[in-house]
């Protein structure tokens, strides 16, 4: 299995007396997401599960990355309360998924990453780690293929 972790585009501030969860993408984290997607779909051949919190900036992160396979991104309200259990969780209910991109925020993902491959990981917005997961014998292996930050390649 292969494991995208993704930390949703850059957002906007909060506007008083809005709430943290309808925060949205600025036009530059959009942007950044939109080249994400054309990265993630030349990497990915098959449909992949799409898994995001169900906050406004990460939801439309993981909408435009669906766009690469046409299809709709499932939301877990646990991503955004955080707890690497949580990250955990949803990878456990998704072992059949070859491929699996999870949408979430700091600085929880940063944390899980960082659990999975031993590393001090920090995700900007719009970052992504690629960890390749496998079983050995009743061993869990993750190995970090590759970590982009925005405008990096």
């Amino acid at each position: 299995m292969k494991i995208f972790l993704v930390r949703h585009g850059e957002t906007k501030p909060i506007e008083f007396p809005g709430k943290d969860v309808d925060r949205d993408l600025t036009s530059l984290g959009i942007s950044e997401i939109e080249k994400l997607s054309t990265e993630l779909s030349s990497l990915i051949h098959e449909r992949p599960v799409i898994v995001c919190s169900h906050a406004k900036r990460a939801r439309k992160t993981a909408e435009i990355i669906a766009l690469g396979w046409n299809c709709l991104p499932l939301t877990d309200n646990s991503l955004y309360y955080g707890g690497l259990e949580n990250y955990e969780r949803v990878i456990q209910y998704n072992t059949d998924a070859k491929n699996l991109i999870l949408v979430g925020h700091n600085p929880d993902i940063s944390l899980f990453a960082s659990s999975l491959c031993g590393g001090n990981l920090l995700f900007l917005p719009g970052s992504c780690a690629v960890i390749s997961r496998t079983l050995d014998g009743e061993k869990t292996k993750n190995e970090l293929l590759h970590f982009r930050h925005p405008g990096s390649k």
